[in-house]
């Protein structure tokens, strides 16, 4: 089968004269059924965000922030983590995902929790 994942995109932006309205739509195909991911406490040290090696190849992730303190999702390249995505509180984001590894960081005092799942694809 093909296209077993759609993810669609709507942005609207109306502030003053300055008014953008973005939609958008597409489709990937998942070569499995398996999915990888779970609820993590996040801290100020990264965190690797787990996906179980029966998880052939990495393709959507989907990641929300159920705490009041931003997360930041990106690379960790020791000492340096490279936060390419922040999610505040009660925040979503569907993306690709491309890296072996991803990495979550909560700087803020009391640190976060983030739930995601990676699908095969």
């Amino acid at each position: 089968m093909a296209n077993e994942i759609t993810i669609n995109t709507t942005l609207r932006i109306n502030k003053g004269s300055l008014k953008r309205n973005f939609s958008d739509s597409f489709s990937a195909d998942m070569d499995g059924e398996h999915r990888g991911g779970g609820t993590i406490a996040v801290t100020d040290t990264p965190v690797l965000l787990e996906v179980p090696t029966e998880l052939g190849s990495k393709g959507v992730g989907r990641f929300t922030n159920t705490s009041v303190n931003p997360i930041h999702i990106g690379r960790f390249d020791t000492p340096t983590f490279y936060g390419t995505v922040t999610l505040l509180a009660g925040e979503s984001a569907v993306f690709r995902v491309y890296d072996d590894e991803l990495y979550a960081v909560c700087n803020s005092s009391g640190g976060g929790v983030l739930d995601y799942e990676i699908f095969e694809a």
